[in-house]
């Protein structure tokens, strides 16, 4: 990104300095920005790395795991989470903490075994 500065050290991209310091700005610009900076983005280790900060969280504080669940089963039916690459048990890893919630089935632990163990298997590993 850019040739040296003053200092010696590579020049950012004033687009990467644009979303750098973009956090009061509204989501849909940021994403304006972000399209903007050059290079290229592989979506798939996005969402992979996505899922570890999400097993953070979750490890964390367990109390989030429908949150989490609610947002994963978001990005399997906008097409973000693509099937192919994390199959389909998105779509119910949200339904089992309705049924453990409702007593319909299973328990709040099962519930957050089933998200935790999809999250291991799909998040980034360095």
């Amino acid at each position: 990104m850019g040739g040296p500065s003053h200092r010696g050290g590579p020049k950012p991209d004033i687009t990467v300095i644009e979303v750098a310091i973009s956090g009061l700005r509204h989501i849909a610009d940021v994403i304006a920005l972000l399209r903007d900076v050059p290079g290229e983005c592989d979506p798939i280790v996005v969402i992979r790395r996505f899922m570890a900060d999400l097993r953070s969280a979750l490890a964390a504080n367990p109390a989030r795991g429908p949150e989490v669940a609610h947002w994963l089963y978001q990005l399997a039916t906008s097409g973000d989470l693509p099937e192919e690459h994390f199959g389909q048990e998105a779509y119910a890893l949200e339904d089992w903490f309705a049924l453990a919630s409702s007593g319909t089935y299973g328990t709040y632990a099962d519930a957050l075994r089933h998200l935790e163990a999809y999250l291991e298997r799909h998040a980034w590993r360095h």
